[in-house]
């Protein structure tokens, strides 16, 4: 599937924006827009589809992180430090709660974008107007704009001019005029106004324009992308809680060698006065470190 936008300057000169598309002002034929439209694809926002949560659930808990975890707390488990251990299986679960509650949301912050696309538009077809479905636009179709129109793709106005409602994009209730007749040149192109955005409403006047992207590659789509992109990060309380983990297994397992020498080792007299003491010693230690532990992993929780 083609980028809509791929090497075009929609603030360019609007007969040099129609050469680049391989349009005119009369617009596409069926048969070219046919093309363009397994070309370029539908224009909508790209969603998950079908029943993928119990995957999604899973995967949480089998990422490369989350999988180190898994051996920290069954080390952890090995050497008796159960406390814990049970502490990070905790930790472990939480995360991919969140995870998972995340990208939840991030699927039905895209339901809501898509919401903003109307179901038809009106373009010109084999140099007549008609009213079409939204998703069969196609980069280089001519649009007709009215009041009371949502706008269904990223259009560059030819003619008229027209107020729009930006809030879908950039969150501010306030109408901006958006004319054919005012070229700007350097600008951010939300600000170009010549341009106007899927997503957005005409409150008022009538324009022209041709469609330079659609679907994924508009200002929209390109919102809906990023609110998608859900990736599992390590996150600062994982690899805190890793490297602990593993140190502590370790230390506990020496100790807990230091412990069974010294009870395996039957020596008289002094030797073994001093063998008792180094097994209240190590046994104090462990003690020490798994409560200690234990303690932090309870803190390191509640300010998680």
């Amino acid at each position: 599937m083609g980028d809509g936008r791929r090497g075009l300057d929609p603030e360019e000169a609007a007969e040099l924006l129609l050469r680049d598309l391989r349009s005119s002002r009369a617009g596409l034929t069926s048969v070219e827009a046919g093309r363009r439209l397994l070309q370029y694809g539908r224009n909508e926002l790209r969603r998950r589809g079908g029943r993928r949560w119990p995957r999604e659930l899973a995967r949480q808990f089998t990422h490369p992180l989350a999988l180190l975890l898994w051996l920290a707390a069954a080390l952890l488990a090995a050497v008796g430090s159960n406390v814990v251990a049970a502490a990070v299986v905790l930790i472990i679960f939480l995360n991919a709660a969140f995870a998972f509650i995340q990208e939840v949301h991030a699927e039905h912050a895209v339901e809501a974008l898509a919401a903003y696309i109307p179901q038809r538009a009106k373009a010109h077809r084999d140099g007549v107007p008609r009213e079409i479905e939204a998703t069969e636009l196609v980069p280089g179709d001519i649009i007709v704009i009215e009041a009371g129109d949502r706008i269904a793709a990223d259009i560059r106005l030819l003619k008229g001019a027209i107020e729009i409602d930006m809030s879908a994009l950039t969150g501010e209730s306030v109408t901006t005029l958006r004319s054919a007749s005012i070229l700007d040149v350097d600008v951010p192109v939300l600000t170009a106004h010549d341009l106007v955005f899927s997503g957005t409403s005409c409150t008022g006047g009538e324009a022209h324009g041709v469609v330079f992207a659609t679907g994924m590659s508009t200002e929209l789509g390109r919102i809906a992308a990023l609110s998608e992109r859900v990736k599992q990060e390590p996150s600062t309380l994982e690899i805190f809680n890793f490297g602990h983990c593993v140190a502590d297994a370790s230390a506990c397992r020496g100790r807990a060698r230091v412990w069974s020498s010294a009870r395996s080792s039957p020596l008289p007299g002094r030797n073994a006065v001093a063998r008792r003491c180094e097994v209240r010693e190590a046994r104090a230690q462990i003690v020490e470190v798994i409560g200690g532990e234990a303690a932090a992993g309870v803190g390191q929780l509640q300010v998680w």
